[in-house]
């Protein structure tokens, strides 16, 4: 191993470390997830810093107001379905708020992250979102902590995540 490749993973691992992945969710029951019926190829780039942001009050009296935008907000960027973590933030969340988080968090290849550019690989969140889908179909018959699974996939260890999901299944 080179010690520039040992900095970039020391430094990656910090990131991850105080990253602001917050899906601890062990008690929580799977809805259904939404498809956002896109017709757009998957997004690659950077997301608008100034979108202007529904008052908390405005949410929680429009929650199918909500539930449409992050469909829409999904869809744009070409990813095939709402991931359903995010239905279940509108209860605490704005939509914009809950898109941003998801896609900051699982949606920036690991390279870009160590080189801080927010470059938004929507390619990368399909993938992410078929993990989320296989393991949401195993909560349905047991309840258990995902965060170990949500931190393989922010890092996009796909076939790692895959095989502690297929390991809950036995």
């Amino acid at each position: 191993m080179n010690l520039d490749h040992l900095k970039k993973s020391m430094k990656l691992a910090l990131r991850e470390r105080f990253s602001s992945i917050k899906y601890g969710d062990d008690h929580r029951r799977p809805s259904v997830y939404i498809s956002t019926h896109t017709d757009k190829a998957p997004f690659i780039g950077t997301l608008p810093k100034d979108i202007a942001m529904q008052s908390e009050k405005s949410y929680q009296e429009f929650p199918k107001l909500s539930k449409r935008l992050l469909v829409e907000l999904f869809s744009g960027i070409g990813v095939e379905y709402v991931p359903e973590i995010c239905i279940y933030q509108l209860k605490k969340s704005r939509p914009i708020e809950i898109f941003q988080d998801f896609v900051m968090s699982f949606g920036i290849s690991v390279e870009n992250r160590l080189e801080q550019i927010d470059i938004l690989d929507a390619d990368i969140l399909n993938r992410v979102v078929f993990s989320l889908k296989r393991m949401d179909d195993l909560r349905r018959e047991h309840i258990f902590d995902s965060r170990p699974i949500y931190k393989l996939l922010a890092q996009h260890e796909f076939e790692k995540a895959e095989k502690m999901i297929e390991n809950l299944n036995s």
